[in-house]
């Protein structure tokens, strides 16, 4: 009954990532709407967690955004990387702070060709990513606890039929 469940898609891709960028420094996790690690795949951001430091002041990030006309979405490089717009992702911190990370290599449009990897830019200044991870999403947090009480419900049976006595007549 429960293994219906552990052979779900993923319900989203994260991307687990740092840049540095002209003293700005984000590290966090951008979750998206994938369901699957294709290359070539344009994924749309559905929200973002972590923390930004601006010139030494730590702060976390609220939401994402489309602040100064970012798109927020990215496509796969089908390694630990990912390819932005010029349009790119944005984000705003819990101080009220504004950001958009976008590829100055990138196209506006919607297609793949649009997407580049390299260029890394905000505020006009280019960075350096740090590091980079995609990670999936297996399936929501309530499917554990069905199949923790499949299992459970399933055990009681055994020990039920196990340990019964037999009926004296």
């Amino acid at each position: 009954m429960g293994l219906p469940l552990l052979s779900q898609p993923a319900q989203a891709i994260n991307w687990n990532f740092s840049y540095d960028v002209g003293g700005h420094r984000f590290t966090g996790t951008l979750i998206s709407d994938g369901n699957s690690y294709t290359t070539d795949t344009i994924y749309t951001l559905t929200g973002i967690a972590g923390t930004v430091t601006d010139n030494g002041i730590d702060s976390s990030v609220s939401t994402i955004s489309s602040n100064f006309g970012a798109d927020n979405l990215f496509v796969w490089n089908g390694t630990t990387g990912i390819s932005l717009t010029s349009k790119g992702i944005g984000f705003l911190s819990l101080i009220g702070n504004r950001y958009r990370v976008f590829s100055s290599n990138g196209g506006s449009g919607s297609t793949i060709g649009d997407f580049s990897g390299s260029g890394l830019t905000e505020g006009g200044t280019t960075g350096t990513l740090i590091s980079s991870s995609l990670t999936p999403v297996p399936w929501e947090t309530d499917a554990l606890a069905v199949i923790g009480s499949t299992i459970l419900f399933a055990g009681g049976l055994w020990a039920r039929n196990k340990f019964a006595k037999p009926l004296q007549k």
